[in-house]
């Protein structure tokens, strides 16, 4: 990568940084996070969950499921029950 595509880049995520009241760092964990692979939960089409962090969202939405108080998530399958799944957010530190 060149120094006038660094410096660039650097001012772009100054300027979102600002625009989103989040830190640069947040950002590229936010960038890592949506540009990772996510995969179907068994069982529950709506729902799919992270390759790297376990954290669980709605397909279609892409809202991130926050856990009770035990750390569960519920989930519908597709028959219609109820699937609660434990789900960690420890590792996500921005909410979006």
């Amino acid at each position: 990568m060149n120094d006038d595509l660094r410096k660039e880049l650097r001012q772009q995520l100054s300027q979102l940084s600002i625009t989103y009241k989040l830190s640069v760092e947040q950002l590229v964990e936010l960038f890592q996070l949506v540009s990772s692979d996510w995969k179907k939960v068994e069982n529950c089409p709506n729902y799919e969950i992270h390759s790297v962090t376990n954290v669980i969202r709605n397909r279609k939405t892409h809202r991130i499921l926050k856990p009770n108080n035990c750390g569960h998530v519920r989930l519908k399958t597709k028959d219609g029950n109820d699937y609660f799944k434990k789900q960690n957010l420890n590792y996500l530190h921005v909410s979006y």
